[in-house]
C-alpha cells in the first residue's frame, strides 16, 4: 500500500475508523481484571509512527487469541479497520486524545522498518516531580541513579498481597526524588542488587510508563500497574549517556569542620571553566578513577561559596555527602558568608571527633529544620548568586571544537 494512503497518528480523530496507519509496537502487555491475575481483560500496546507520535491501542480479551501472534514489541506493522475512542477522563498512557480499539475484522500485516525521530522516551524532570507540577493524569518516563532503598516489603491482604520497594533516585543534576516500585518491578530491582553486590558500579534505572502520586503528603513516582518497563544498567542510549555525565566529589572545609560535596556537570564546568566534552575526552579508555583531568587541580586550596540542599535522605540515613546546587567564587559573597558566626544551626559539617557528631540524629535533623539566622547574621546583606558566569559563553563555545563522548563515567568519583 502506498504511503500516501496512510494516516499519521497525530491526525487520528473521531472520523478515523476507516484509515490505515504504519507504526512500531513500542510496548505490549496484558492488562488484568482487578480481582484476578489469571485472565487478561485486554492486550494493550503503545504504538509510535514515523513522526514520533504515540497512541494507546487495545484488544479486548475476546479477540486476544486472534491478534496476539501478529504483534511483538519492536515490530513494525500496518494496521487498518479499527475503532477510535476518546481518552477523556482516562489516565493517559500516551499523549493522545484518542486510543485505538481492535475489531474482529481489523487487518494487521508486517511493514518495513522505518526511522523514528527523536527519543522514544518522554522524560520528566526531577525538579517538576519535587515541585508537584507534573500532569497527574498522564504517564511519563524517568531515569536516575539509585542512591538508597528500603527492604522490599509486603502490603495488602493475604488474598491480594502487594510487594513494594521504596528507593531514592538522583538525576544528573543532583536532584533526589522518592520512587516506589511495585510487585514485579520491585522484585526486579531487588534481585538485580542482590546478584550484583560485588560489582563496583552505580545502579542506573530507567522506568518507562511511570506515574506521579503523593505518598504521606510527599511527591513520589511509581510504576503504572500494567505496561511499565524497567531497565537496569542496560546498554541503551539514555543509560549510557547518564553514566557518561560528569560528577565530581570534593572535600571542603570551613570554620565548622570538613566534609565531602557532590558537584554535578553544570557546576563542574563552571568551576574549571572547561566544557564537559573537553573534560570527558581527556579520559582515555581503561583509565581508573585515580586518573582525572589536570583542570580539576585548579580548584584546590581556593575559596568558594556553595549552596547545598540537605534532603530527607541525608537526614534519615546520615548520608553526609551533600549536593551542590549553585556556587560562586565572587569575593564579596565569600566575605559576607565568612563574616557570619558559626552556630549549630548553620554548620553543615561537624568533624567526626566533635561532641556534636557523637550525638544522635536529633542534632543532625535540627540543622535542617531550625534554619533561622542569628541576629548578627540577619543584618548581613549577602549579594545574590549570579547563575550565569561571564565565562560560560567561552565554556560552551568549546563544544563546537570538542565533539564526541569519552569514557568518563559518573561512578568514577574524583576527589579534589
Amino acid at each position: 500500500m502506498a504511503d500516501k494512503n496512510l494516516t499519521f497518528l497525530q491526525d487520528i480523530n473521531d472520523n478515523s475508523a476507516n484509515c490505515t496507519i504504519k507504526v512500531q509496537v513500542l510496548l505490549l502487555w496484558n492488562t488484568f481484571y482487578q480481582k484476578t491475575h489469571f485472565k487478561p481483560s485486554s492486550l494493550d500496546m503503545i504504538l509510535v509512527d514515523e513522526q514520533g507520535t504515540k497512541i494507546h491501542g487495545s484488544i479486548h480479551n475476546t479477540l486476544i487469541s486472534k491478534f496476539e501472534h501478529m504483534l511483538e514489541e519492536g515490530g513494525f506493522r500496518v494496521i487498518s479497520n479499527f475503532d477510535v475512542k476518546s481518552t477523556k477522563s482516562m489516565f493517559l498512557l500516551a499523549n493522545h486524545s484518542y486510543r485505538l480499539c481492535f475489531l474482529d475484522d481489523t487487518v494487521v500485516y508486517d511493514s518495513p522498518a522505518f526511522e523514528i525521530p527523536g527519543d522514544k522516551f518522554e522524560f520528566c524532570s526531577f525538579e517538576r516531580i519535587n515541585n508537584s507540577t507534573v500532569d497527574k493524569t498522564a504517564s511519563f518516563d524517568i531515569i536516575g541513579q539509585v542512591i538508597g532503598n528500603k527492604p522490599i516489603r509486603v502490603m495488602g491482604t493475604k488474598q491480594d498481597p502487594r510487594h513494594i520497594l521504596e528507593c531514592q533516585l538522583r538525576d544528573d543534576n543532583g536532584i533526589v526524588i522518592q520512587c516506589a516500585l511495585w510487585d514485579d518491578y520491585g522484585k526486579q530491582l531487588h534481585q538485580y542488587v542482590l546478584a550484583n553486590e560485588e560489582i563496583d558500579e552505580p545502579v542506573i534505572i530507567l522506568l518507562q510508563l511511570a506515574k506521579f502520586n503523593n505518598w504521606n503528603n510527599k511527591p513520589q513516582v511509581s510504576n503504572c500497574m500494567y505496561g511499565a518497563k524497567l531497565y537496569i544498567n542496560e546498554n541503551i542510549g539514555p543509560i549510557i549517556e547518564f553514566k557518561e555525565s560528569i560528577k565530581l566529589q570534593v572535600m571542603v572545609k570551613d570554620k565548622s569542620g570538613s566534609g565531602p560535596l557532590w558537584i554535578f556537570e553544570t557546576g563542574v564546568t563552571k568551576l574549571v571553566k572547561r566544557s564537559a566534552s573537553y573534560l570527558i575526552n581527556k579520559i582515555k579508555p581503561g583509565d581508573t578513577h585515580h586518573v582525572y583531568p589536570d583542570e580539576f587541580n585548579t580548584i584546590l586550596n581556593k575559596s568558594y561559596v556553595f549552596r547545598v540542599e540537605i534532603t530527607d535522605y541525608n537526614v534519615k540515613n546520615r548520608y553526609k555527602i551533600f549536593t551542590v546546587f549553585s556556587l560562586s567564587s565572587d569575593t564579596d559573597i565569600i566575605k559576607c558568608v565568612l563574616a557570619q558566626p558559626v552556630t549549630k544551626e548553620n554548620a553543615i559539617f561537624l568533624d567526626d571527633d566533635s561532641d556534636e557528631d557523637e550525638k544522635d540524629m536529633g542534632t543532625y535533623s535540627k540543622k535542617k529544620r531550625n534554619n533561622k539566622p542569628s541576629d548578627e547574621a540577619r543584618n548581613l546583606k549577602i549579594p545574590k548568586f549570579e547563575e550565569n558566569d561571564p565565562t560560560d559563553e567561552n565554556i560552551f563555545k568549546e563544544n563546537n571544537l570538542e565533539n564526541g563522548i569519552g569514557n568518563l563515567k559518573n561512578q568514577k568519583n574524583q576527589k579534589a
